[in-house]
């Protein structure tokens, strides 16, 4: 008996960034994170023939699996692995192969965001058919999400409040004018909550202008968001565009010499203009994000 499941998410990042994750061993890294008890590299670097052991936590049903990468296609963005020893294995199946897929959204002509589906192809034995109910997208789905925050955050070489003393004021919309827009103008207050500012974008932007409102601070945890209140997205049929921006300490290093910079956007867009939801791309914030570290390293 044979079957399959499939599941595609849109990033907000570009195909090759989306494919740097993806396609290597990093996306196995971010699973042992969150999702796993521990992921083990038996043989390889991350190419074709590398071997992991996957264990899962207490209570998940299978205990562990070893699965082998058997195809990693650059040019075309596809990888895929299949389970040699161990889980779906010991219940009647023959085949459980994981395919990775990155492709350029159709739906945006800027490239500035992709797809990524994942599918589960497998085949189970005829006296053990009742087993393919185990068969589930959903942890992909999951790791999906926690991979795609992961896209989202940037590795800064500072400490968290050196950062912060950037991120967290003013002074970054001073360096998106002098190297992303066409300019920025105080129109109200100092940097503090309820500070209200205008960025006017490049000609060739979609965009001309927006006015944005400095709505939270938290000093104490580093978190501050900042929404549109004039132009831009909202004339595009959005009702919401928030940008939220955390500094955290970075978990991976005891010294505290550096830490991770995450900025998320959040919307809300009418459903009679729900096709503007393909404009909203975090890559500008990517951008601008690598630009800022030259200013406090």
């Amino acid at each position: 008996m044979f079957g399959s499941l499939s599941e595609q998410v849109e990033v907000k990042v570009p195909a090759e960034k989306a494919w740097d994750l993806y396609g290597s061993i990093k996306l196995g890294d971010i699973a042992a994170k969150h999702i796993l008890e521990r992921l083990d590299v038996i043989e390889g670097d991350g190419g074709v023939g590398t071997v992991i052991k996957i264990t899962f936590k207490p209570g998940s049903g299978i205990s562990y699996y070893k699965e082998k990468y058997t195809m990693i296609d650059n040019d075309n963005m596809v990888r895929e692995t299949e389970i040699v020893e161990g889980g779906y294995l010991d219940f009647g199946f023959t085949l459980y192969r994981v395919r990775i897929e990155v492709k350029d959204n159709p739906n945006d002509k800027t490239g500035v965001s992709c797809i990524v589906k994942m599918t589960i192809e497998y085949e189970v034995k005829e006296e053990a058919a009742d087993n393919a109910s185990l068969v589930t997208i959903e942890p992909f789905v999951v790791l999906m999400k926690f991979a795609n925050e992961h896209l989202l955050k940037v590795e800064v070489k500072v400490s968290a409040d050196k950062a912060w003393q950037l991120y967290g004021t003013i002074k970054l919309g001073e360096i998106a004018a002098k190297h992303t827009l066409e300019c920025m103008e105080v129109i109200e207050g100092d940097g503090g909550v309820g500070t209200v500012i205008k960025v006017t974008f490049k000609p060739e932007s979609r965009v001309s202008y927006c006015k944005e409102k400095f709505t939270m601070i938290d000093n104490d945890k580093m978190v501050r968001e900042v929404e549109i209140i004039e132009g831009g997205y909202l004339d595009f049929g959005y009702t919401l565009y928030r940008i939220r921006i955390e500094v955290k300490d970075n978990a991976n290093d005891k010294t505290g010499a550096s830490c991770v910079v995450k900025m998320t956007i959040e919307y809300e867009v009418k459903e009679e203009a729900a096709g503007n939801a393909s404009l909203v791309t975090i890559e500008p914030f990517v951008v601008l994000m690598k630009y800022t570290q030259t200013n406090i390293s």
